[in-house]
């Protein structure tokens, strides 16, 4: 029994978390252009991992090996793993702001998918390939760093799983609309409207700062003024 309810309240539970990240996000801009870049990153990541094995091959010239593919992955992931270890070095190269930082690394990326767009040669293609990962995971330290920033300590867990669902939303959107627009216009021309709505994408963090504003409660502690006379 417990099993066949399983799904209904797995159902009910992310329902909550979305109405809960809703209301969370609703009257704080930060929260909510975080929710956004998450879901665009999100669209972009499953753009080169939809897309890079079939164009790659092409750069091959359709040869029937693809093993080394399987290394660049793994190297991916790797080069992922040291972005996010070399957080606090990029941060300092890009003046120690954490929003300055998350913006230099997104639009470090969206040059990536441009260049990808561009270029014709596995030779180019193999290494951006691999800074795609290594900025995207560089990235990820600063989002969340602002995010923690900007919601309290008690929304912090509710929030991560926001952007976990954000993410995974505009993979979804990216999954089902890519193949149609690969289908008319090419891998590349695809990849360089990721890499331009990651520019895009990227301008959010200008309206989000490193810290949220304190707010300044006013009281008045002068005494009244004596009627004269």
């Amino acid at each position: 029994n417990s099993d066949r309810h399983a799904p209904g309240r797995a159902t009910r539970r992310v329902s909550a978390l979305i109405r809960t990240g809703i209301v969370l996000a609703m009257g704080r801009g930060p929260v909510t252009w975080l929710l956004c870049g998450s879901a665009v990153w999100g669209a972009a990541l499953v753009g080169v991992e939809l897309l890079w094995q079939p164009r790659f091959t092409d750069l091959l010239s359709g040869a029937s090996d693809t093993g080394p593919l399987g290394f660049l992955m793994a190297g991916a992931f790797v080069a992922a793993a040291a972005g996010s270890a070399m957080a606090p070095r990029l941060a300092q190269l890009a003046g120690g702001g954490t929003s300055r930082s998350a913006m230099a690394c997104t639009l470090t990326q969206a040059t990536t998918y441009l260049a990808l767009a561009a270029t014709g040669t596995i030779a180019v293609a193999a290494p951006t390939f691999i800074v795609v990962y290594l900025m995207g995971g560089a990235r990820g330290p600063f989002h969340n760093e602002l995010l923690h920033e900007h919601v309290t300590a008690e929304q912090r867990g509710t929030m991560l799983s926001a952007v976990s669902l954000s993410l995974m939303a505009g993979g979804l959107i990216s999954s089902l609309t890519l193949p149609a627009l690969v289908g008319v216009a090419g891998i590349p021309w695809t990849w360089a409207l990721v890499g331009g709505v990651l520019t895009a994408s990227s301008l959010l963090y200008l309206a989000i700062p490193d810290r949220p504003t304190p707010v300044v409660q006013r009281t008045d502690h002068e005494p009244a003024p004596v009627a004269a006379g």
